[in-house]
């Protein structure tokens, strides 16, 4: 069962990643692929992810905090500023 749950995430969160950086750019966002890729795995259980190295957690839950606060986390800076247009 583990392994077909660490197989649903490998395909679903490149998915996700783009699916969110479509709709941040729709908006105007000009933001690091990067920091999609940690968005993406804040709806999944990432903190008990074997794909994950103890860094990347950590760097993801930082990410996530700095978003949803709109305060620097752990080193992490919030990304969510819109492009001039």
């Amino acid at each position: 069962m583990a392994t077909i749950k660490l197989q649903l995430t490998k395909s679903f969160i490149g998915d996700i990643s783009n699916a969110l950086e479509i709709f941040g750019r729709s908006l105007g966002y000009n933001i690091d692929k990067s920091i999609y890729d940690d968005l993406a795995w804040g709806g999944l259980d990432y903190p008990n992810n074997n794909l994950l190295t103890d860094d990347d957690k950590i760097r993801i839950y930082n990410r996530l905090s700095a978003e949803q606060y709109n305060t620097k986390y752990g080193g992490e800076y919030p990304s969510g500023k819109k492009t001039c247009k």
